[in-house]
């Protein structure tokens, strides 16, 4: 039988759609290689364990430098039932203490040197470094601060804020529901992502110094 252009033309159109569903499996792999799964695999679950993990850790080891602290709808440190939900605490190392007795308010605004990073993943085995007031080593006399109200910021950083003194360099831990929760935030934070800042809260205000300050500044 003589083959012609058509049959063969007829053959390839018929068997398209089965050599389209062989590359399936491969082109879904290719995909993956480029997207968030690859960049972050296993996250929630890698998040979960890391979390549970440290608030052990830090609730068996509290003391003055190492601080399990319950976001602000809670009344007191985890005791009992209360420890069965370490996504209600934040984790602090206390670096150094300022001199500050007072604490910023949820109305507040705050001036603070910050530093954000997310666990390790693959192309950033320190964790990528999603907010930063600063770069390389911290210098007091070349750093600017970052200005925040602290009613504007993730749950777990307010609570932070809302717990610390002027001068006080903190290295929080907050788990992702005190973060951006499941959801996470734009293309930089998935989501079940564990935040971990390093804070120097320099200084705050309350919303009638602020008003004050912007109208001093329009009146020039």
């Amino acid at each position: 039988m003589k083959i012609t252009e058509n049959m063969v033309k007829g053959s390839v159109r018929w068997l398209l759609p089965f050599y389209l569903l062989a590359l399936l499996p491969f082109m879904a792999s290719c995909s993956e290689d480029d997207g968030q799964e690859e960049e972050y695999p296993n996250w929630p679950a890698t998040n979960e364990a890391y979390f549970t993990e440290k608030f052990q850790e830090y609730y068996n080891s509290q003391s003055d430098k190492r601080l399990v602290l319950p976001k602000l709808s809670l009344a007191a440190t985890p005791t009992g039932a209360q420890a069965d939900y370490p996504e209600d605490y934040i984790l602090v190392d206390v670096i150094s203490k300022g001199t500050g007795k007072s604490s910023p308010l949820y109305s507040d605004s705050v001036a603070c040197h910050i530093k954000g990073n997310l666990l390790p993943s693959r192309s950033y085995p320190e964790g990528f470094p999603f907010a930063y007031s600063y770069e390389g080593e911290f210098d007091e006399a070349t750093s600017s601060p970052a200005t925040y109200l602290v009613m504007g910021t993730v749950e777990g950083f307010a609570t932070a804020l809302q717990y610390m003194h002027r001068g006080d360099h903190w290295r929080v831990i907050i788990p992702y529901q005190m973060g951006y929760d499941t959801a996470g935030s734009g293309t930089t934070i998935p989501g079940y992502s564990t935040l971990i800042y390093e804070i120097r809260l320099v200084d705050f205000w309350s919303k009638t110094r602020g008003d004050r300050y912007l109208e001093e500044l329009l009146s020039e």
